[in-house]
C-alpha cells in the first residue's frame, strides 16, 4: 500500500505542475499562431494594393511601349518625307533661281536703253 501511497504523493504533486506547464505552452503556441495569421492578414491587406498597383503599372507599360513603337515607325516615315520634300523644295528653288538669272541676263541683253536709263537715275 505504501507504493501506491507515494505514486499517489508524486502524481499529486507532478500532475499539477506537467498540466500548468502544457497550459502554459500550448497557450503560447496558440497565441503564436494567431499573432501569425494577424500578421499574415494584415500583411496580404497592404500588399493587395501594392500588387494591383504594380499590375496596372505593368500593363500600361506594355502599352506604352506598344504606342512608342508605332510612334517611333510613323516619325521615321515622316521623316523621310520631310526630307524629300525639302530636297525637292531645294531643287525647285534652284530651278527658279536659276530661271530668274536667265530671264534678268536676257532682259539685260535685249534692251541696252534700260541700261543707260538705269545709270542716269542713280
Amino acid at each position: 500500500m505504501t507504493d501506491l501511497d507515494s505514486l499517489y504523493r508524486e502524481l499529486r504533486f507532478w500532475l499539477p505542475m506537467i498540466t500548468a506547464f502544457g497550459l502554459v505552452i500550448k497557450g503560447y503556441l496558440s497565441a503564436k499562431a494567431n499573432v501569425s495569421g494577424w500578421m499574415e492578414k494584415l500583411l496580404d491587406n497592404h500588399l493587395v494594393h501594392i500588387e494591383e498597383a504594380a499590375v496596372s503599372t505593368h500593363e500600361a507599360t506594355k502599352q506604352t511601349n506598344v504606342l512608342l513603337t508605332e510612334s517611333a515607325g510613323k516619325l521615321d516615315m515622316l521623316q523621310a518625307t520631310v526630307s524629300d520634300h525639302n530636297e525637292k523644295d531645294l531643287q525647285v528653288w534652284a530651278a527658279v533661281t536659276q530661271n530668274l538669272t536667265i530671264l534678268r541676263e536676257r532682259t539685260r541683253a535685249c534692251n541696252p536703253s534700260r541700261k543707260a536709263s538705269a545709270k542716269r537715275k542713280k
